[in-house]
């Protein structure tokens, strides 16, 4: 079997595609696809994250029993940069930046069905 050389693209299920259109569009002004109702792809760099529509889902979705559905970490060279700017777009956080013990400075976020985003860059 091959390496795993990268992740393109990452799929997360919604309650809601309009309201994650315009958040997706909001905090980071992506680039996003719509392919119908049910499904939107936000461009990120070089990942895409794939809007599913939770009735789409394999499994009966349970929200109260599965906890945070996801989580994405996004490497910066600036994070207090990134936390101004965000902040400036309404993005609510845990915490102002923080140095943390494994040697990252990061910010963490949610969007509106509860998928994590942790914004860090390494301290030098």
């Amino acid at each position: 079997m091959k390496e795993i050389c990268h992740v393109n693209a990452l799929s997360l299920y919604v309650s809601d595609i309009p309201r994650s259109r315009a958040f997706y569009q909001r905090v980071f002004e992506a680039n996003i696809t719509e392919v119908d109702g049910k499904n939107l792809v936000v461009h990120l760099g070089g990942v895409m994250l794939n809007m599913l529509h939770e009735s789409l889902a394999y499994e009966r979705y349970d929200r109260k029993k599965s906890g945070l559905p996801f989580e994405i970490n996004i490497w910066v060279d600036d994070v207090d940069a990134v936390y101004e700017t965000l902040n400036n777009r309404g993005v609510v956080f845990l915490a102002p930046p923080a140095d943390q013990p494994w040697g990252m400075r990061n910010i963490t976020f949610f969007d509106p069905d509860g998928h994590r985003f942790e914004v860090a860059q390494a301290l030098r």
